[in-house]
């Protein structure tokens, strides 16, 4: 039989993996359909970093958002039905210590962030090294 945690271990991994390419589908065509702006950004004169930068902060916005969303969300599910996961499992659920959930929060969340930031890593560079003129003309 295989083991409770090893599987989870797995789900973890998979889950982990198809958000990094998913996102990394997602995030391009998003930040491709609004080339023009950055294009309108550098016309004005933002520099190629300052574009780069609106990108990073806003998948660093969207990752922190879906990060404690998440973990919100996992919190609501798993500790009102506690008993219930306890009867299922047919084991004893014993939760570790309060210091122990939080710091598994944090690892987490910052596995949600790092997932989305080298999602966005692509379109991040493609972005910087956006010439106004050229973009302006294929869109």
């Amino acid at each position: 039989m295989i083991p409770f945690f090893f599987i989870l271990k797995i789900l973890a991994v998979s889950v982990t993996l198809f958000t990094v390419i998913s996102l990394a589908i997602i995030f391009p065509l998003a930040v491709s359909s609004r080339t023009a702006e950055f294009s309108i950004l550098r016309i004005l004169g933002a520099a190629h970093k300052k574009c780069a930068k609106i990108l990073l902060y806003e998948a660093l916005f969207i990752s922190v958002a879906g990060g404690l969303s998440g973990i919100a969300l996992a919190c609501l599910l798993v500790f009102p039905f506690c008993t219930a996961i306890d009867s299922a499992l047919s084991v004893p659920l014993v939760f570790p210590p309060s210091a122990i959930l939080f710091l598994t929060g944090c690892a987490v969340l910052l596995a949600v962030i790092f997932a989305v930031l080298l999602s966005a890593l692509k379109s991040i560079i493609a972005v910087s090294k956006l010439e106004p003129y050229s973009a302006m003309k294929q869109g």
